[in-house]
């Protein structure tokens, strides 16, 4: 567990650094983050859907959900160039404040979840398979919402 958990915080580290150009290269914002977003989607249903995958496959699962999972900085950057220069602090406040809530949120709430259905006597796996499918439909509803959002291309050097 705790090599899988090492091998995702790389790829966290990594996929950080590889998503910092890409919204220049491909000339979108939106559809990196999207891309991005649908990868990390799949990787958690393989988890939710065949919870038995071994410990290999759900190193590889986690290693996909850090590195394809770090939009976070082209979110920003979308979010940034719909602001006006007035309020460019309090607005990219508020979105980091909704970010980092939204994760701040997600811990305790998985935390009782699993909890409560290891209390119920639920097998480990069965359990995180609904952990991991929740975590899957909250993405996903998430990226539908964000797909209404107008497109930030950023400027090509």
């Amino acid at each position: 567990r705790g090599n899988a958990v090492m091998v995702m915080g790389f790829a966290m580290i990594l996929g950080s650094f590889v998503y910092g150009p890409l919204d220049r290269l491909f000339g979108t914002r939106k559809w990196v983050v999207a891309a991005g977003s649908a990868v990390t989607v799949a990787a958690l249903a393989l988890l939710a859907l065949n919870p038995q995958v071994g410990v290999v496959g759900a190193t590889i699962a986690f290693a996909v959900i850090g590195g394809f999972g770090m939009t976070y900085g082209v979110v920003m950057a979308h979010a940034r160039a719909f602001l006006p220069e007035h309020v460019l602090g309090r607005g990219l406040s508020l979105m980091n404040a909704c970010m980092i809530g939204g994760a701040g949120l997600l811990q305790p709430v998985s935390g009782a979840l699993v909890g409560h259905f290891a209390a119920a006597g639920a097998a480990p796996a069965a359990t995180f398979a609904i952990l991991f499918g929740g975590f899957a439909v909250a993405l996903t509803a998430a990226l539908a919402v964000y797909l209404f959002a107008r497109d930030a291309r950023p400027a090509r050097d």
